[in-house]
């Protein structure tokens, strides 16, 4: 569908810089951009979220251990 569209400098020239990245129509760049910002991450995306003693514990990575700590602490000097 063809349409006019009024983009602020700044959200053009973002546009223009991903359609070059990506080797891809201006359009056709702006179309994914819209559609994945109304559909929000995939939901792969998002954390996980369990509840431990009652309260919201988010997962996003790894386990640091106590050694991890003290080194890090350690070399932080």
């Amino acid at each position: 569908m063809r349409t006019t569209l009024d983009l602020t400098d700044e959200a053009y020239r973002l546009a223009k810089s991903v359609a070059r990245e990506k080797d891809q129509s201006l359009g056709r760049t702006i179309s994914e951009l819209i559609t994945r910002g109304a559909l929000g991450p995939p939901r792969s995306a998002l954390p996980a979220i369990s509840i431990q003693s009652g309260l919201p514990v988010v997962s996003l990575g790894r386990l640091i251990t106590s050694e991890e700590v003290r080194e890090f602490l350690e070399n932080s000097d």
